[in-house]
């Protein structure tokens, strides 16, 4: 189940952010279908295939006591509709909303980060301008301002 859900996340958050759905409504949803679709099959999770084992463990020569590939899809496939439309209406309720298209206060995303880093004593670019320091704009970093902790300066 786990690499399903790995496969699906950046196709979920990519999907959302299209249709302006909080990750927070498709990601955990996702990761309960997974669950429940786990129960469907033997090999859908490692739990079945210990309890299929410890079944031939303590029964060896009883053949109804073995547990076939699809045997759990007869408990499992119910539970897990019952289970996934349980997620479908009520993920909207518990689940918090987030961002939606038409919120008009919502931040925008641009795809910027704000770093802050430090820098050791023996660094060349210490005591130096940002100008100076050669740090203004390099490898797709750009650098806004310095703050002096001695002086409590912030320099642009």
């Amino acid at each position: 189940n786990s690499p399903v859900v790995v496969i699906m996340i950046p196709i979920c958050q990519k999907w959302g952010k299209n249709v302006g759905i909080s990750p927070a409504q498709l990601l955990v949803p996702l990761s309960f279908a997974s669950i429940l679709g786990g129960t469907c099959t033997l090999i859908g999770t490692s739990t079945n295939l210990v309890v299929a084992g410890l079944l031939t463990s303590a029964y060896p020569d009883d053949p109804e006591m073995q547990m076939g590939l699809f045997d759990l899809g007869q408990f499992g496939v119910p539970i897990a509709f019952i289970g996934m439309s349980y997620i479908i209406i009520a993920s909207p309720y518990l689940l918090p909303g987030g961002i939606r298209k038409d919120d008009a206060a919502a931040p925008i995303d641009d795809g910027t980060l704000l770093l802050g880093a430090r820098l050791t004593k023996w660094s060349p670019a210490v005591g130096r301008t940002v100008k100076r320091s050669g740090l203004r704009d390099t490898g797709g970093v750009y650098l806004v301002s310095v703050y002096r902790a001695r002086s409590g300066n912030i320099h642009r």
